[in-house]
């Protein structure tokens, strides 16, 4: 066996390997079982509804082609599915799938409780959109 210390970042690595998230209706939340539905997947990554809840995950637990792109992928999916049933949502996972279902909640005009974005992440926000929209960045 090699004898190295375990690092901080080898355990963000490993996170973000298995990295998932929650998104439930923040006025909704029921303690009943709701069956386990996938409503959508790539290669990857899958979103399940669990009824007040959809959870984001990686498909194959030990996939080596997986990276976050293919969770933002679902991410998308996920928060529309959300706006489309009306919620105010709430957050859980790992941070940067958080970060990114925030962004994109603003771009649905959902709304997203106990969180708020840091100042740097909107900057590239309005940098992305100024990009977008083929205006000068202020």
């Amino acid at each position: 066996m090699i004898d190295l210390p375990i690092r901080a970042v080898d355990i963000f690595n490993l996170l973000r390997r298995f990295a998932t998230l929650t998104i439930w209706d923040a006025f909704n939340v029921t303690d009943e079982p709701a069956p386990v539905k996938p409503i959508w997947q790539n290669e990857h990554y899958i979103v399940y509804d669990r009824g007040s809840c959809l959870v984001v995950a990686p498909k194959k637990l030990f996939s080596h082609d997986r990276n976050l792109t293919h969770a933002f992928e679902a991410v998308v999916v996920a928060m529309q599915e959300a706006q489309k049933r009306g919620w105010v949502t709430e957050l859980s996972g790992f941070p940067a799938l958080i970060e990114f279902a925030a962004v994109e909640a603003r771009k649905l005009n959902t709304k997203v409780l106990r969180y708020t974005p840091r100042e740097e992440l909107l900057q590239i926000i309005q940098q992305v959109n100024a990009l977008v929209e083929n205006r000068p960045v202020r």
